[in-house]
């Protein structure tokens, strides 16, 4: 048996794939990568069938192999939606962008993870992308959407799929053309700053990954992406409240009972420089007269039971 069979930037005629469809039956054990190759539809039939005769096979790569032909790739998908273990499908490079229904015939197979990174698939593919993530019907765990000419309009369109995807667990969508308007849309379906209940509400599920490995800029995304939920959700939480100048707004509607408690704890752990500042700061977020009232009501009750005593 062969753990990999790798055949890269060869012609793979029909007559070759069928024979080694017959000839690899069962002797597959982990991943065929056939990069690089034009493979017609009989080939694309003739994968399904080595795929369906390896049910040990995890890993499928097709990259840089034009396929344009839909009943071809409905076999395809066939196989892999009856695959007994999680498989990854890669198709970069494979053209299909501008192919709606073969794009989600592949975003509807079943494959646990999906590389489409380099398939020009733009502003409509990312419509139907975002509506297949929006629905939560898929086993999708991973999505691959490298260098796909994404723009803005289409990061606001993914950002909001997200914030009711609870499947996803990693999103790359590296290489494209967002502005910091559309990076911001997708990093807020992860992390929505605006209040307490919104970070609680956001996507704690999914990882993001927005910039190459080079970019410090996704070293801070890295730091909120987690592969448990209620660990991202402290992380994302420990983050906002990292600097309390800036997060003195998440005390607004807090009960007034709860204000001594604060500013103790503000006088305890805030640098003496700092101090002054916090102070009037954070009077300003609460209600002085009802706090005084409240504070007049409470002392009464308290002489009271001093008295009873």
């Amino acid at each position: 048996k062969f753990r990999y069979i790798v055949i890269q930037d060869v012609e793979l005629t029909k007559e070759i794939l069928e024979k080694m469809a017959t000839k690899l039956n069962g002797k597959v054990k982990k991943a065929l990568i056939f990069n690089g190759n034009n493979i017609c539809r009989e080939g694309i039939i003739s994968i399904a069938s080595l795929l369906e005769g390896n049910r040990t096979m995890g890993y499928l790569h097709l990259c840089q192999s034009p396929i344009n032909d839909l009943s071809g790739v409905m076999r395809l998908s066939e196989a892999v939606s009856t695959h007994p273990i999680p498989l990854s499908l890669n198709l970069s490079g494979c053209s299909i962008g501008t192919n709606m229904d073969i794009l989600m015939t592949i975003l509807r197979s079943g494959a646990e993870t999906i590389y489409l990174n380099d398939n020009d698939i733009g502003s409509q593919g990312a419509i139907e992308i975002a509506k297949h993530l929006q629905s939560n019907a898929s086993t999708l765990k991973q999505l691959s959407l490298d260098t796909n000419r994404l723009n803005d309009g289409d990061a606001i369109l993914l950002a909001q799929a997200l914030k009711k995807n609870t499947n996803l667990q990693e999103i790359w969508v590296r290489g494209n053309n967002f502005s910091v308007s559309g990076v911001k849309s997708l990093f807020k379906a992860i992390f929505n700053s605006s209040s307490l209940n919104a970070i609680s509400e956001s996507n704690h599920q999914c990882q993001l990954h927005l910039f190459s490995e080079m970019d410090t800029s996704q070293d801070y995304v890295e730091i909120l992406n987690s592969q448990d939920r209620d660990t991202s959700r402290m992380r994302k939480i420990s983050v906002a409240f990292h600097s309390r100048e800036s997060t003195l707004h998440y005390l607004e509607g807090l009960p007034l009972e709860f204000m001594p408690d604060v500013l103790d704890e503000i006088q305890a752990e805030t640098e003496e420089n700092k101090l002054i500042n916090m102070m009037y700061a954070i009077m300003r977020w609460w209600d002085m007269p009802a706090l005084y009232s409240y504070h007049r009501c409470a002392t009464s009750r308290y002489k009271r039971k001093r008295g009873a005593n």
